[in-house]
């Protein structure tokens, strides 16, 4: 793969990125050729724009090691301007969206903001805001120049022969692209990997919050990583996109204090498509299951959500916040030793933006504590 813009890290390790899984027979099946994620990270903003600089590091570490250890072929992106983006995202598209029997995980951490009223020509037009986007209510051309459209998302997701693809936004607004809500999807029946609706086609999304609703930055990604590790709906130890959505969806109220932040999802299409496997449970990567990229031993770490290092299913202590900061505990939970996951190969193959659009803006007084082996500041 060639790149305009060079991603800042790429895993090193080469091997295969296949997922093979036994079935009940012993038989190797094939359920993906290929594994990629995509992570964009916006931190060092201008024009007014905070920078949420520690949240995406901490962001992007954790979901890059969850991924590896998954076997993923993981590319990060920092602080991308406005024609890099857009040049990134086709090049995802013509590198990766066109690998047919292949899975991709993109993750985007940064801004979002919403311009317009229902009551305009347009309506609300929602935007991912680059690094060097002007502040609108300055310069609405320079802004409209820079930004993206989140529709453009939609139009790559669209575009994409790959066989699965789940976007996680992160980001103040981003629940502008969803259109169709609901319930979380129920669990998937047992033989669900080895079926022919895993054969469907389907592009899932997920975001932080639903339209003008702010983000504690940082609880989004933690919860992600939550969900890879313990969010199996069944008992077969693997963690499909529905799985995810379900947990995150769960969990997220417990980190809000006045305003709920619901996250807001939706699919293409709509319904009646796959649902893609993210991989294994945190309890099948320690007891059975075999990934070809194996991360640094510095890496072999992973988040959980359960304060005190339980691998419980019962939700995390209930959290509260101020909108637009980190979760604060009523109790500040002691900071749990981290776990190490056992890896083997693979089986045979700071200003804020005065405009009508909310802002998230980290904080960063003095009052911190830590939480599942993270500090969150406010």
């Amino acid at each position: 793969m060639t790149w305009s813009v060079s991603p800042t890290y790429e895993t090193s390790q080469k091997g295969s990125t296949a997922l093979i899984i036994k079935d009940s027979s012993g038989v190797d099946r094939t359920i993906y050729d290929e594994s990629y994620a995509v992570l964009i990270i916006e931190e060092h903003y201008s024009n007014g724009w905070s920078s949420p600089i520690i949240q995406g590091e901490r962001s992007a570490s954790i979901i890059r090691k969850a991924l590896e250890i998954r076997g993923y072929h993981v590319l990060v992106w920092r602080d991308l301007k406005g024609e890099q983006f857009q040049t990134t995202l086709n090049e995802i598209l013509s590198n990766i969206g066109y690998r047919n029997g292949s899975r991709l995980f993109f993750y985007y951490f940064g801004h979002g903001t919403v311009l317009g009223t229902v009551d305009d020509d347009e309506g609300p037009r929602t935007f991912l805001v680059p690094i060097d986007a002007a502040d609108p209510s300055m310069d609405q051309q320079a802004f409209y120049r820079s930004a993206i459209p989140i529709s453009r998302l939609t139009e790559l997701a669209s575009a994409m022969t790959i066989k699965h693809a789940f976007f996680a936004l992160e980001a103040c607004n981003a629940g502008g692209i969803i259109s169709t809500l609901g319930l979380p999807p129920p669990p998937n029946a047992m033989g669900y990997i080895f079926g022919e609706t895993v054969k469907k086609h389907v592009r899932q999304f997920l975001t932080a919050g639903n339209e003008r609703e702010e983000v504690p930055s940082g609880v989004f990604s933690a919860l992600l990583v939550g969900a890879f590790d313990e969010g199996s709906r069944n008992s077969d130890g693997y963690v499909t996109g529905s799985d995810v959505i379900s947990y995150v969806t769960r969990h997220t109220p417990q980190y809000t204090k006045d305003i709920p932040l619901n996250p807001a999802y939706g699919s293409i299409p709509p319904t009646g498509g796959g649902d893609m496997i993210i991989g294994p449970s945190i309890a099948k990567l320690d007891t059975s299951v075999e990934t070809g990229i194996r991360p640094d031993a510095s890496d072999k770490s992973t988040v959980i959500l359960e304060p005190g290092g339980q691998k419980s299913a019962q939700p995390p202590v209930r959290q509260k916040s101020a909108v637009g900061a980190a979760p604060r505990p009523q109790v500040p939970p002691n900071n749990p030793p981290r776990r190490k996951t056992r890896v083997v190969s693979q089986p045979t193959p700071s200003k804020p933006l005065h405009h009508s659009a909310d802002v998230a803006k980290p904080k960063s007084s003095a009052n911190c504590f830590k939480f599942n082996g993270q500090t969150f500041c406010e």
